[in-house]
Parts: structure tokens; sequence; C-alpha cells
């Protein structure tokens, strides 16, 4: 259980670090298309976050 535990944890870490790096590219190029479509990949991110942390299957 505890090896579980600990790929949980490194996955949840793992996405909140790719949400967090999304996040900041999507605000630094808002006004580029691409830059748009990264703050959609954001939101993703941020569920994909909750589903690990908050315990959602």
């Amino acid at each position: 259980m505890t090896r579980d535990l600990d790929q949980n944890m490194s996955a949840a870490i793992w996405v909140q670090h790719m949400a967090e790096t999304l996040r900041e590219l999507a605000r630094e190029n808002r006004d580029k298309r691409w830059g748009r479509a990264l703050a959609t990949d954001d939101v993703r991110m941020m569920r994909l976050q909750g589903r690990f942390i908050g315990g959602e299957t």
C-alpha cells in the first residue's frame, strides 16, 4: 500500500509541476493562438491533478 501511495504522490507532483508550467506559458503567450490552447491544456491538467489529490476516479 505504501508503494502505491508513493507512486500516486509522484504522479500528483508531476501533474502539478506540468500544470504550473503550462499556466506560466499560457500567461506569457495569451495573445497567440497556441498560448490560448495552452490555457485549455492547463485546465485539463488541473482536472487530472484533482483526480490524484482529491481521489476522484
